[in-house]
């Protein structure tokens, strides 16, 4: 077997293993809270909130949102451990 052929099935089975160490860390995460929230909902409010969400994309608002305050937090937290080590003013 030549070096090529050695590290493709290393890489393999390193593959291998982050997968399944990622379905086992999936597996003992709780299921998620919100899964019950969809089924209190009526169909057809479900079905105009489709055609909201086509008009005004709110899961991506949300997405973008969430990116910016955790940009912002790390922000904060930086400029706080500057200030700790009295790098800035």
């Amino acid at each position: 077997m030549d070096i090529t052929g050695w590290i493709s099935d290393l890489f393999g089975q390193l593959g291998d293993l982050l997968n399944e160490l990622f379905y086992v860390i999936l597996s003992i995460l709780p299921d998620s809270p919100f899964q019950g929230l969809l089924e209190v909902i009526p169909p057809e409010v479900q079905k105009l909130l489709g055609y909201i969400n086509y008009v005004l994309p709110i899961s991506f608002m949300v997405d973008v949102f969430v990116a910016w305050t955790i940009a912002i937090s790390f922000y904060y937290a930086y400029m706080v451990a500057l200030r700790w080590l009295k790098a800035v003013n």
